[in-house]
Order: structure tokens, then sequence, then C-alpha cells
């Protein structure tokens, strides 16, 4: 009745109208139902961060830890020996300045002379303006990983990832 080919839709002779819009109207809503959004429960989203934040040992808030004055380097984002101490802090005082409630480093790894983290956690503020300028700082480094970037859904909490 139907053949496709690369996106179009050619029909076999003989196909009647009612056919050819039965064949249409199960094919839109087919993909309808494939092009709605991912609904996010942020009151689900909030409960799983405060847990993962609960069971994890080594975290700080990013800037007190950034600042630590001892031998120790500490840096967020990539192993990248060209992000320095000072592009960390720059970094995550970004956050607080579009509005971060509170920026903290988890999974924190020690290495020799050198701590950091390739995750943080951001708790957002109420604020709309703010919160989509953090998420305008936050959303090219989760698409550069290849994860889904997030809308504003009302979340408590979002967070960074570098792969």
């Amino acid at each position: 009745m139907l053949i496709q080919r690369i996106g179009v839709i050619r029909w076999e002779y003989g196909v009647t109208l009612a056919a050819r819009v039965a064949v249409l109207t199960a094919l839109a809503a087919t993909l309808t139902s494939c092009a709605q959004p991912t609904v996010r429960n942020a009151a689900q989203d909030d409960a799983d961060m405060q847990q993962r934040l609960a069971k994890t040992p080594r975290k700080a808030e990013a800037l007190h830890w950034l600042n630590i004055k001892d031998k120790i380097d500490r840096t967020v984002g990539k192993d990248n020996p060209t992000y320095t101490n000072a592009d960390s802090v720059r970094f995550v005082k970004s956050l607080y300045t579009a509005g971060a409630v509170k920026v903290i480093a988890v999974n924190i790894v020690l290495d020799r002379n050198m701590e950091s983290t390739r995750t943080l956690i951001v708790q957002m503020p109420k604020s709309r303006p703010q919160r989509q300028q953090i998420l305008n700082i936050i959303n090219p480094i989760v698409l550069a990983g290849g994860f889904e970037s997030d809308p504003d859904y009302g979340q408590t909490y979002e967070m960074i990832f570098w792969d």
C-alpha cells in the first residue's frame, strides 16, 4: 500500500484517498508521540540530588575549596594542564555572579599535588532571569560533553559534568 524511501511517501496505484488519510493520520500520531518532550519532575530530581549529595564523601563548597592556601593545586573541569586554579575560581565566581545560591564541588580526586573535580552541583536561585543566566553558562558545557541540556523546570539543583 505504501512505499517509503528517504522520507518521501509514494503510493502504489489504486490506493484510495480514505486509505491514504488513515495511513497519514497514524503516521502523524506516531511522530507526534515521538516528539513529546521528556517531562521532568523537579521534586523527584531534587530529592535524588539531595540523596546523591548526602552519599558523596569528598565534597566541598567550590570557591572555599579552590581558595585553600596550601601546596595543593585545585581545579574544576577537564584534566587540562592549561586550565588553572585561577580559571577555576573565575568560572565558579561567574556562577555566583549569575545568582547561584551555592556551588558544590563533588567527587574530588587527589592526585599527588593536585585535587580536581569534573563535577559541580549548583544550587539554583528562585529568580527566573538568574536561573536562565546560570543555565546559559552550564548548558554549553553539558552539550559539549554529549549530554542533554536542561531547561528551567523549577529544579533546585543543576549538575555540571565535564567528560
